[in-house]
């Protein structure tokens, strides 16, 4: 983790200036860890990540095109939703930190 914190360290101390990354970044950790320093991370998470909830991760019982919201104390946002049967995508940010979904697009 250290090493992705360096790779922002241009942009910190209230640059109000915001990190988007894929997967292979992505932990609550480092989304908590950028918040600390001024930035706000948005991206998506993979599901193997101990800190996912199972009630996240890929099932059949959820509905298509769901969407479920998770909130932390810390202001980070986990939210998975199912674009497909049995997947899930992952996306946590802590720059929202509130429910809502576009009615029209029935998307998070």
């Amino acid at each position: 983790m250290l090493t992705k914190v360096r790779l922002c360290k241009p942009l910190r101390n209230n640059s109000h200036r915001d990190i988007t990354a894929d997967n292979w970044f992505t932990s609550i950790e480092l989304v908590g860890e950028m918040r600390k320093r001024g930035l706000t991370y948005v991206g998506t998470m993979k599901k193997i990540k101990r800190e996912v909830p199972q009630e996240f991760l890929p099932s059949k019982v959820r509905q298509l095109r769901s969407t479920l919201y998770g909130f932390s104390t810390d202001k980070v946002t986990l939210i998975p939703h199912v674009p497909k049967k049995n997947k899930a995508v992952l996306l946590v940010s802590s720059m929202h930190h509130g429910k809502y979904t576009d009615p029209k697009k029935r998307v998070a």
